[in-house]
């Protein structure tokens, strides 16, 4: 085109130079695309697959969002730009992040669980197996479980007075209601009084 070469026959195929426009075209091979060369889809090269020599990229440069589709009609991954990303079971949406953290629908089934932050739920807690304890502390000094040996509930505190306390609406410490001392007393108070 305008002497320059834009399609060349080779032994193993053809060499096109440029862009190939095409309306449809089926591949019986394999298709190269090199490095830090792109596979552009939609009118506006919306989506782009590309690697650029050490990582692999899906990248969706348009609008809307990208889904990921375990069949037709089945979201499985759902991205949306400057926002969350979604997982969904059957097409329900089951975890999603969130600009705060991240929000589960459903049940949690966790081997183990580190929460550095604050942790909201509208529903209960199960621990599923005796003996498993709820730890609070950095080192662990507040454990709360049940004891199927015994068959009791416990707090176990490790060496820490244990203290029940009555606070006011604004958090502010109000009354004593019982302390527990290790080896020592268990106090108990009335309206702020310690009476036993």
């Amino acid at each position: 085109h305008d002497n320059s070469k834009k399609f060349e026959t080779r032994s193993g195929g053809a060499t096109i130079t440029g862009s190939l426009i095409c309306g449809a075209a089926t591949f019986s091979g394999t298709v190269n695309v090199p490095d830090n060369y792109l596979l552009s889809l939609g009118s506006s090269n919306d989506l782009q697959l590309y690697h650029n020599g050490s990582n692999s990229y899906i990248s969706n440069r348009g609008a809307g969002k990208l889904v990921l589709e375990s069949t037709t009609g089945e979201a499985g991954i759902i991205l949306t730009q400057n926002g969350s990303v979604q997982l969904r079971h059957d097409n329900s949406q089951k975890f999603d992040t969130t600009a705060y953290g991240t929000n589960t629908t459903g049940t949690a089934v966790n081997d183990g669980m580190i929460v550095s932050g604050i942790t909201t739920t509208t529903s209960h807690i199960y621990l599923s197996q005796d003996n498993n304890s709820i730890r609070f502390g950095n080192v662990q000094d507040l454990r709360i479980y049940h004891y199927s040996v015994e068959g009791t509930n416990r707090f176990d505190s490790y060496g820490i007075t244990n203290e029940f306390i009555n606070k006011d609406t604004n958090g502010a410490v109000s009354e004593s209601m019982v302390r527990m001392i290790p080896n020592g007393a268990v106090e108990l108070y009335h309206n702020g009084s310690k009476k036993l």
